[in-house]
């Protein structure tokens, strides 16, 4: 009786602590999440405040200056591609000189050059938005 007690206790402790290990990797990966939206809505902010005083720039080198930040800032593709949809959104959203100078910003930092790599993707859904951003941006 006594082994038995003993096995079942051992089973007990064995569900607990896969129970806890479980728990631990669900609030681990849940932090990571968390702070990886934290970090793109950070980076969001700052692009959208480099894009508006970029296209109200009153003079071509304050305007260059912006450039170089946003260039500084935009290091690796997935900054890139979060750049790119600002880009596009101020495009598409704003006409007349504001889209003017989204478009040659989009040109003057190759951001087509992301765009025609999701042509090229294996996924269809990155294949359409490739299109979309190359046929957006003309």
């Amino acid at each position: 009786m006594e082994s038995e007690d003993r096995l079942i206790l051992e089973i007990i402790y064995i569900l607990v602590g896969l129970g806890l290990f479980f728990l631990a990797i669900i609030l681990i990966v849940r932090m990571s999440f968390v702070l990886n939206n934290k970090w793109r809505m950070s980076l969001i902010d700052t692009y959208q405040t480099l894009l508006a005083q970029y296209v109200n720039a009153p003079e071509y080198t304050r305007a260059e200056e912006i450039k170089r930040r946003i260039v500084r800032i935009s290091n690796t593709n997935a900054k890139k591609e979060i750049l790119l949809h600002e880009v596009a959104n101020l495009y598409n959203n704003f006409s007349g000189r504001f889209s003017d100078t989204a478009r040659d910003l989009y040109q003057d930092l190759e951001l087509y050059k992301l765009s025609i790599k999701k042509v090229k993707h294996l996924r269809w859904h990155n294949k359409i938005e490739g299109i979309v951003e190359l046929s957006l941006m003309k």
